[in-house]
């Protein structure tokens, strides 16, 4: 089975936005009693359902998977990937340049671990983009071709 891409960055990319409009909003522990506009539902509820489907949808596909015979016996790499570079980026939420703690202005020590961070982040994105890819690729253009008598 093949996987689609374009879906799994629409999802990945729709998550992303959603939580970045949370934060910019920046609703307080007050908030979660507010109602939705379509009444007798709360800000609360919101955000709880903004998990809860994704892992309800995740359960959902794996049934889907195991009843159409193609269960993962293992976790595939590309889906180790995803999972280890998603983890890294939950550590980033909150972590960004500009978050003082409550105070008026960050540290110097916060500046420089925040610029370290990024550095370190940045190069990972050029990893993959850079080398992983270009590697692989070449590593795969060794393969062996079938011999044509």
């Amino acid at each position: 089975m093949s996987t689609d891409w374009k879906q799994v960055r629409s999802l990945i990319n729709a998550a992303i936005d959603a939580c970045e409009t949370y934060e910019n909003l920046d609703p307080t522990e007050e908030d979660r009693e507010l109602e939705l506009s379509v009444g007798e539902v709360k800000l609360f509820d919101l955000m709880t359902s903004a998990y809860t489907f994704a892992e309800n949808t995740r359960y959902s596909i794996i049934r889907t998977r195991h009843r159409g015979g193609f269960d993962n016996r293992y976790v595939p790499e590309a889906a180790r990937i995803i999972q280890a570079v998603t983890n890294a980026a939950i550590e980033l939420v909150g972590a960004a340049p500009g978050m003082t703690s409550g105070r008026a202005s960050p540290s110097l020590q916060e500046k420089e671990s925040r610029q370290e961070l990024k550095m370190e982040v940045d190069a990972m994105i050029g990893w993959y983009r850079d080398y992983f890819s270009v590697e692989l690729r070449r590593a795969l253009e060794k393969r062996k071709k079938p011999a044509f008598n």
